[in-house]
């Protein structure tokens, strides 16, 4: 440890307090918003214009699970060890907020010893989780950590000054990592901007919108390009069930001449979009374009050893030079929809895509042409998602190393 850091225990710095407050409306009750354990969970700052969840609660159950500038909430129980103890600290007194009854209050002695900032990142540093994931206890099935856990957790730090140095340096880089992921944000919606253009022919590929003119009317699908058809996807494709990518991954997913990346449309416990060559990833769903064909695969999880295994549906084309198996993909993507079962996970049939209609042009040159416009903003999508990765390892680095007082932030 650096000289002039100090090491304490938390419970030297502040005392704890637990049963918050429920979820419950009672008429005879104060209304209030309520900071729930999503809201701690990886949001390791607290802020008063966060949309809460609005519960009543009585009086003194208000004052006594009030939240002050300075205020830590734990989260002490999850399904896993690695999900308990994230803490998340409260930047500015909330009025008229109180916190749940699935979290536990730190409430510090003197919170002018600490830049805020700081104590958010050191207590979600490596060094804290590891002393939490230690004294978890459970039985496989919901872990928690008792107040004499969180009492003995020890914290290192130095003077204020050093802390609001290190704390600064750590947010340039939060700052670099949210200034990529709205780049994404804005990259992905341009995306699904040019999909429903692009798949349903209201716009060109040079970027120009259809006329009027260039259009015929349908009597199901409504205006209909010229020149283009609404298909079927079993007029198109042999569709077969059955495969398993996780054994044969690189003989259905790569040809001679390309890598194409497995897309996932839903990642375990995300509502994000993701990309991976790696077919043990956890996702819920997702489309592999093949050189010859598409695969459309439900992936499984085996929680006990966090292995996927994807089920595909595949999709080969009846006929050489008819479609772009790329331009497809991208209307999989956009046309297909996933049944979701009374497990919550979606499922996807070989009924459901067969009888899925697409709009396709018939010129294979314009397919390979739209195919391509979107393939290449999944790939900016893909590069800007590469940074994060690189950011964040970024930040694991200094945190590791700043936050134990290895390295000197100057």
């Amino acid at each position: 440890m650096m000289e002039g850091w100090k090491e304490i225990a938390l419970n030297e710095i502040g005392w704890f307090k637990g049963a918050g407050v429920n979820k419950l409306i009672n008429t005879d009750e104060q209304p209030v918003y309520l900071v729930n354990y999503m809201d701690v969970y990886k949001h390791w700052r607290i802020f008063y214009n966060t949309n809460y969840q609005e519960v009543t609660a009585k009086d003194r159950e208000i004052e006594e699970a009030n939240l002050l500038e300075g205020d830590v909430l734990f989260t002490p129980s999850s399904e896993k060890p690695i999900d308990i103890g994230h803490a998340g600290v409260v930047m500015e007194t909330m009025p008229n907020c109180v916190y749940s009854y699935h979290l536990i209050r730190l409430r510090l002695y003197d919170k002018t010893q600490f830049d805020l900032k700081f104590l958010s990142y050191l207590l979600n540093s490596d060094e804290v989780q590891k002393h939490f994931v230690s004294r978890a206890s459970g039985s496989g099935i919901r872990y928690t950590l008792s107040l004499s856990d969180f009492k003995s957790a020890k914290i290192r730090f130095p003077e204020k000054h050093e802390q609001s140095a290190i704390a600064a340096m750590l947010s340039k880089v939060d700052e670099a990592i949210a200034a990529v992921e709205g780049s994404i944000a804005a990259a992905e919606r341009l995306k699904k901007s040019l999909m429903q253009n692009l798949l349903t022919g209201r716009m060109k590929p040079d970027g120009t919108l259809r006329t009027e003119e260039e259009f015929y009317l349908d009597e199901k699908f409504g205006r209909v390009p010229k020149g283009w058809e609404v298909k079927k996807m079993g007029q198109l494709f042999d569709i077969k069930a059955g495969g398993d990518l996780q054994e044969n991954y690189y003989s259905i997913a790569r040809d001679e001449q390309h890598v194409y990346p497995i897309f996932s449309n839903t990642i375990v416990n995300e509502g994000l979009y993701g990309y991976t060559s790696n077919p043990r990833v956890c996702a819920k769903e997702s489309l592999t374009i093949v050189g010859r064909g598409v695969g459309v695969g439900h992936i499984e999880i085996r929680r006990g050893n966090y292995d996927a295994i994807i089920r595909l549906i595949s999709l080969i084309p009846k006929q050489e030079n008819i479609v772009d198996c790329v331009y497809v993909r991208y209307c999989v993507e956009q046309f297909v929809h996933f049944t979701i079962e009374s497990t919550g996970v979606p499922q996807l049939t070989c009924p459901r895509v067969f009888s899925t209609k697409i709009f396709l042009p018939s010129s294979v040159l314009e397919q390979k042409q739209i195919g391509q416009i979107l393939y290449k903003k999944d790939e900016i999508i893909q590069q800007k998602q590469s940074k994060i990765a690189v950011l964040e390892r970024l930040k694991k680095s200094l945190m590791q190393n700043l936050l134990t007082g290895k390295v000197n932030v100057q």
